[in-house]
């Protein structure tokens, strides 16, 4: 992302710190990458690194425990590390999401702290072995969770209360339970 320049509709340029990438966006054969619309209202904000670009974290971290020594462990202690454990130091918590040159922006509701956020991060920093920041985001996701059982305010949120799940489990087993059931699905898909 460090050379990636990307424009709003309100034309605002946001240059790439070579730590965030876009949510969605389009590589076209000029070698330029385009803003992809997906909310329904067609507002292009994909200058943001939020909703959907921090779930890559879960599946590289996923992909280094299913698939050990295929180069995953550099990718996931880059840049983007340095920038989200920076961010945890300072802010003492991750946001929903961030413009792709490190900002905070008042838009989408991204400026705020959610449980699927505090699950992918919890299962990034244990990823990369960092217990110190893994501990902060369980705090964090301990602090959401209602005693009625789910996170966050509303217990019908489908995609917060499984990014939640989805990251605790990995904290607490380095993601093994979903790799065996993902293992076990390949195996009968392959041997009906």
């Amino acid at each position: 992302s460090k050379y990636v320049t990307l424009t709003n509709q309100k034309g605002d340029v946001f240059h790439g710190n070579g730590a965030l990438f876009p949510d969605w966006c389009m590589f076209g054969l000029d070698g330029k990458l385009t803003d992809l619309p997906w909310a329904q209202d067609g507002v292009i904000d994909d200058y943001l690194f939020s909703w959907d670009a921090f779930r890559s974290f879960y599946f590289l971290s996923l992909t280094q425990t299913m698939q050990p020594g295929v180069g995953i462990t550099a990718l996931l202690n880059d840049k983007s590390y340095d920038f989200l454990k920076s961010k945890l130091l300072s802010d003492k918590k991750l946001l929903g999401g961030y413009a792709i040159d490190g900002r905070n922006l008042a838009i989408r509701g991204v400026q705020y702290e959610y449980p699927s956020t505090c699950g992918v991060y919890a299962a990034y920093f244990t990823a990369v072995g960092d217990g110190d920041a893994r501990a902060k985001m369980m705090d964090r996701l301990q602090s959401m969770y209602d005693r009625l059982g789910y996170w966050g305010s509303d217990s019908k949120d489908y995609y917060k209360q499984n990014w939640a799940w989805l990251g605790l489990e990995f904290s607490e087993n380095k993601g093994r339970t979903i790799a065996t059931l993902l293992t076990v699905h390949d195996q009968v898909a392959m041997n009906p």
